[in-house]
């Protein structure tokens, strides 16, 4: 059984060094020192993989994920806050069984980062990252204070944001 547990630890690590490789080698842009080091391994790992699969910066899903809970570390998330927003990606739960397919699994639970992060980056994506970035962003919180806040993590994560992909917003 302790073999079964070091294997599964071991492709842990293994999967979240060669999604940092791979995160690193899809931006030109340096993280900053210490920056993405404060992500909790298992989040960036999930963080890499939903930035992949939507098509959206992987630095992006996680600065919304620091704003809205730090990493899932800030135990208040796991309550509705005064809007109703819950889970790690702070959630209505309206919007949440809206985007809950991209877990990819029926029964996805808005508390379980592992549905909660795929379901931000397809927002996201859904919302026109690609060619509109302050206006995806907006979309998820209605605040431009939110949106620079956001995209001063997702540079400190070592993201560029393009400069066609502003939409005028930022």
């Amino acid at each position: 059984m302790k073999w079964v547990v070091y294997g599964l630890l071991a492709l842990l690590l293994a999967t979240a060094f060669l999604g940092a490789a791979i995160g690193a080698a899809a931006s030109p842009s340096v993280a900053a020192p210490g920056a993405v080091a404060d992500i909790p391994p298992a989040y960036l790992v999930l963080y890499q993989d939903a930035g992949a699969r939507f098509g959206v910066p992987w630095q992006v899903v996680a600065a919304i994920g620091r704003v809205e809970s730090d990493h899932g570390r800030n135990p208040a998330c796991y309550r509705p806050n005064s809007a109703g927003a819950v889970g790690p990606m702070q959630f209505l739960p309206a919007t949440f069984a809206e985007y809950s397919w991209a877990a990819g699994h029926p029964g996805a639970d808005i508390l379980d980062p592992a549905d909660a992060i795929p379901a931000a980056a397809a927002m996201l994506a859904r919302n026109g990252m690609a060619r509109d970035v302050h206006g995806a962003v907006f979309s998820y919180n209605h605040l431009d204070s939110y949106v620079n806040l956001v995209l001063s993590w997702a540079t400190r994560y070592g993201w560029s944001m393009p400069a066609d992909a502003t939409g005028g917003g930022a």
